[in-house]
């Protein structure tokens, strides 16, 4: 997401100095890292907690985090329009109450590398849905980047199925 945002403001030509793109990039890695060490973590600790409770306090915490970082880094006030705040709104039952809720009791559930693969495959059914809904135009380089995804995630599951008949 953090390098989406980056790229979108590269794109945009916004007049922005390059250390505080590097400083947001860095943040960006951090963030990914922090999540993946602490989703592996969550995995192989005995949290007492069951995982809607584990996920609504990691939304609460992480939603206080961003606003404080919004303050220290200036973020401008915003004035959404009404269609913004039905985005928002949507964003916050389906993106992350239900979807993140998903994900970490799927961590309960399954190896991290399998739970994992829904971030390399959320983009491609965004593109599917693009497509289908907003009449997005999909390139041959769409298409080549949405099967290198593909091939990966049955690369994911093939690879578990052989550590799985390995054990047993």
């Amino acid at each position: 997401m953090k390098i989406g945002f980056l790229k979108e403001v590269k794109d945009t030509r916004v007049a922005i100095s390059p250390l505080v793109v590097l400083k947001y990039e860095k943040i960006g890695i951090e963030i990914v890292v922090e999540k993946g060490a602490g989703s592996v973590y969550q995995k192989r600790s005995d949290i007492q907690s069951s995982p809607e409770i584990s996920s609504a306090v990691q939304q609460v915490f992480g939603g206080i985090a961003l606003f404080v970082t919004s303050l220290l880094i200036n973020e401008p006030a915003l004035s959404p329009s009404v269609s913004a705040w039905w985005a928002w709104g949507y964003l916050i039952i389906f993106g992350s109450v239900i979807a993140f809720t998903s994900f970490v009791k799927a961590l309960t559930l399954l190896p991290p590398n399998i739970v994992f693969t829904y971030a390399y495959v959320n983009p491609v059914i965004a593109v599917i849905l693009g497509f289908i809904i907003l009449n997005e135009p999909v390139t041959r380089w769409t298409l080549g980047g949405a099967t290198l995804v593909i091939i990966g995630v049955l690369g994911v599951f093939k690879d578990q199925q052989k550590t799985m008949s390995l054990s047993h």
